[in-house]
């Protein structure tokens, strides 16, 4: 089995990524989109927004692999079985819980919106002018059940959830990062149902799981 991990750097830093040595049974490949090997795009993309196109649309961008798996760039490989792990034991798609006691995208969005309103930088710095508000109203409309919240940093998915190349999660994913917000947590959820898909979450803290480190 090929899988391809991916992670991007497109905010012009030097690169700091350390993949540790895999023990494997399957080909595993490593690739780090920056911007001298992925496209500046800095007259058509905002950074951010161009981070998710190796994130959501791998696929597209380099067929041909079995599994793909994402892992924001603030996250190292410490262990040998880390991309075994993640990628799991077949599943079309597979995540983790959010790590926080927040469990809908309700929840979600109004933590955003509160932390923002009371000066919290690194947010502003994300989300501020976004259309977060519009876009959960929007899912509720539609008559969407607000019953789950995953982390969106780490995750793996198989080349069968994208084989209608299309019409698939992945590439609605990114459609709604483009109309309505890059906070992504916040229109997976909704996306998960609308195209029926099977998934499995993994019952452990993203950022304490013992594959991965999340920090610089």
């Amino acid at each position: 089995m090929k899988i391809l991990v991916l992670t991007a750097n497109c905010n012009y830093v030097n690169s700091r990524i350390v993949f540790a040595p895999q023990k494997s049974k399957h080909d595993i490949t490593f690739f780090e989109c920056k911007n001298e090997t992925f496209g500046t795009r800095h007259l058509g993309l905002h950074s951010r927004l161009k981070a998710k196109i190796p994130k959501m649309l791998a696929w597209e961008v380099f067929p041909d692999y079995d599994y793909y798996v994402w892992m924001d760039y603030s996250f190292t490989i410490i262990r040998e079985d880390a991309v075994d792990w993640i990628v799991g034991d077949g599943t079309d798609l597979l995540r983790l819980h959010h790590h926080s006691c927040r469990s809908t995208i309700l929840d979600e969005l109004n933590t955003v919106e509160y932390d923002m309103k009371h000066g919290n930088q690194y947010l502003l710095d994300r989300y501020n002018g976004e259309n977060m508000r519009e876009q959960v109203d929007s899912y509720f409309k539609k008559g969407y059940v607000d019953n789950k919240l995953f982390e969106c940093g780490l995750f793996s998915y198989s080349k069968e959830l994208v084989k209608n190349s299309d019409n698939n999660v992945m590439k609605d994913w990114f459609y709604h990062n483009c109309l309505w917000s890059v906070q992504d947590q916040l229109s997976l959820p909704y996306l998960l149902d609308k195209h029926n898909v099977k998934y499995k979450v993994l019952g452990v803290d993203i950022f304490n799981n013992g594959y991965f480190r999340y920090g610089f």
